[in-house]
């Protein structure tokens, strides 16, 4: 039977009237994806989630960079690469 995180587990065994089991100690490396209030748990919990975020964003700008990388074509007489107020500016 599947329970979920077991966070309503203590909880929904009350209100049923039964005692709840005891906690069977986790040692592999899933119980870093259920709840849990140990600290150590949960601080590896956010530096993965940070980690995570922080690549994606990193590959998300690498993407806006490549496309910046090419411009799009220009219907006025200005080159791409030249700013526009150069055309403006008194000589």
């Amino acid at each position: 039977m599947a329970r979920g995180i077991g966070a309503l587990t203590y909880p929904l065994a009350k209100l049923v009237g039964r005692e709840p089991p005891p906690p069977v100690p986790e040692t592999g490396w899933m119980r870093y994806f259920r709840y849990t209030e140990d600290h150590k748990v949960v601080g590896m919990q956010y530096l993965i989630g940070v980690l995570t975020f922080l690549f994606t964003g990193g590959l998300l700008a690498m993407a806006i960079r490549t496309q910046l990388l090419s411009p799009p074509p220009t219907s006025s007489g200005l080159t791409p690469t030249s700013p526009s107020w150069a055309s403006t500016a008194p000589s």
